[in-house]
Order: C-alpha cells, then sequence, then structure tokens
C-alpha cells in the first residue's frame, strides 16, 4: 500500500508541474494571476519573434514618413541621371553645389508616349574643303637630258669654236673654194687641231680668229682691229709691216699708243693667214683670191 501511495503522489506532483508550465507560457500562475515576465536583452543576431514585436509596435506615422523619405531618394536618384555629365574638376577649384532644392526647381524631360523620332542626317561640314575637280594630266614627254653649255673650262679652244658656230661651221671652216669636199674636211680638222694646240696658237692670236668666225656666222659688230685691217686690205690691195707700215700707221690714227697699235698689227699678220684670208709675201700680206671668207667680210662690211 505504501508503493501505491507513493506512485499516486509522484503522479499529482507531475501533473501539477505540467499545468504550471501551460499557464506561465499564457501569462498566468498556478492561481489565475497575470505574470509579468522580463524580456531578455538582445544578442545582437535578434529572433523572428522579436522582430515581428517590434514591427507590431510602430505606429502608421511612422511608416508613412519611411515610405515619403524612399520615394525622395528614388525621385533624386532619377533627377541625377538626366543631369548631362559634368567636366571634371580642375585642381584647386570646387564642384558647384547641388542642393535638393535646385534639384526640385530644374525642369524635368517630358516623355513622349508617341512615335520615336527619326534620326535626322548630321549636316554637312561647310568648314570642310571642298574636293578639287579632278585635273587631266598630259602625258609627260620623254625629253632629251640637257647638254651643258660649252666653256673654255670644259673644251678646249678649237673645241669651244665648234660649238659656238654649231651647224653653221661647215659652211663657215672653208678656207680655199677649189679645194673638193675631201680636202675642205682635212683643212678643218688641221685648223681646229691647231686651235687646240696651245703652241701652235698664240691666245690673243686665238681670239682674234674667234671673233672673227663667230661674226660671220652669227653677225653683230665685228672687232675694230678686225674691221680696219680688213678695210685696209681692200682699199691698199695689201697690209705692210713695220711700224711705218699701213696697218699701224692706221692704228695710231685710232688712237692707239705706239705700243698697242704695233702688237695688234703683229696679231693680224699672224691671224689672218690661219684663216686663209691673206698670203703672205716678205714684209707685207695680200689677199688670197680663192678665200670665200674673206669675200664673204667684204661683202658683210659693205667693201664691194
Amino acid at each position: 500500500m505504501a508503493n501505491v501511495q507513493t506512485q499516486v503522489l509522484s503522479d499529482d506532483a507531475a501533473n501539477d508541474a505540467l499545468l504550471a508550465e501551460l499557464l506561465s507560457d499564457v501569462g498566468l500562475d498556478a492561481g489565475g494571476d497575470e505574470v509579468i515576465e522580463t524580456v531578455p536583452e538582445s544578442d545582437g543576431l535578434g529572433q523572428v519573434g522579436d522582430i515581428a514585436a517590434s514591427v507590431e509596435m510602430l505606429d502608421d506615422s511612422l511608416l508613412e514618413e519611411i515610405d515619403a523619405s524612399a520615394k525622395r531618394t528614388d525621385d533624386m536618384q532619377a533627377l541625377y541621371a538626366e543631369q548631362p555629365a559634368q567636366p571634371a574638376i580642375a585642381a584647386g577649384e570646387t564642384a558647384p553645389e547641388t542642393t535638393p532644392e535646385i534639384a526640385a526647381a530644374a525642369p524635368k524631360k517630358k516623355r513622349s508616349g508617341g512615335k520615336k523620332k527619326e534620326a535626322k542626317a548630321p549636316a554637312e561640314d561647310e568648314s570642310a574643303p571642298a574636293e578639287a575637280p579632278a585635273v587631266a594630266v598630259a602625258p609627260v614627254e620623254d625629253k632629251k637630258p640637257k647638254v651643258p653649255r660649252a666653256t673654255s673650262v670644259t673644251h678646249k679652244p678649237g673645241d669651244l669654236l665648234l660649238a659656238k658656230l654649231g651647224d653653221k661651221a661647215d659652211d663657215f671652216l672653208v678656207f680655199d673654194s677649189t679645194a673638193d669636199l675631201a680636202q675642205i674636211e682635212v683643212d678643218k680638222i688641221q685648223f681646229i687641231e691647231r686651235m687646240n694646240d696651245r703652241d701652235a696658237i698664240a691666245d690673243k692670236v686665238r681670239e682674234k680668229i674667234n671673233m672673227f668666225l663667230v661674226w660671220m656666222a652669227k653677225g653683230g659688230s665685228l672687232n675694230e682691229v678686225l674691221k680696219r685691217a680688213i678695210t685696209v686690205l681692200h682699199t691698199d690691195g695689201q697690209l705692210t709691216s713695220g711700224d711705218k707700215g699701213n696697218l699701224q700707221l692706221n692704228l695710231l690714227s685710232k688712237p692707239y699708243s705706239v705700243g698697242t697699235a704695233r702688237s695688234q698689227a703683229n696679231q693680224m699678220f699672224m691671224a689672218l693667214p690661219e684663216l686663209g684670208l691673206t698670203i703672205k709675201e716678205k714684209g707685207r700680206m695680200i689677199p688670197n683670191p680663192n678665200s670665200p671668207l674673206l669675200v664673204g667680210a667684204y661683202a658683210a662690211l659693205g667693201l664691194e
């Protein structure tokens, strides 16, 4: 009997403990009174029951303020997105201040609900240079290389004379009208060789020969000494040598000095036979009757 009684007592105590736990869950004690529990502080992580209880405690005005603030934030972000990109701020400058009031006062772009406008083609740049009209280019003709101008540096005296006479060399390098073509060619070659030989003909004499032949071929004014020598030869029929000779006396009347008249007369006594204009005799020179150059000189000077 003692064991049975002990078991009954144990069961009653268990039932009382279970009842007390149920009453504590609904906020009452075993006597029916309300129990005030102390809510433990949050450990930082929070529980679902705590978040739900906090949300229920917010009043309607606080929720409305949160919604309004969120809407203002969205509007500000949309407005900033529509603004053009600002230039970079240089060192030492301050960025312009933008306040909510300034942003609210800025005009908003209207969104068109209609059809999209077709993009216009970019206008032509008037400053761009116009294309030059095509120009027909004539074909370039093959040109022969220019022959360098003959000078006393590039040519010997005889070769330089040939270059000056050009195509007329064969017409004026004829010294005997009775000679055949072969002899005329031989005489011309020998003449050029003597002109190239500085020992065969003196420089001053060579200059007088050049003057005469270029004058015959191209005209112009004849050297004064040559002109007087040919004129005296035509008038007197001869040229006599020496200080009392007719050519030297004529030159003194220029008047030339005695020394100049003497040297110029000597040059004529050497140049005229080289040209075939005269034939040398003792103390004098006579005209060469077979000289085509002498006939041409008389005609050019009007001595016929």
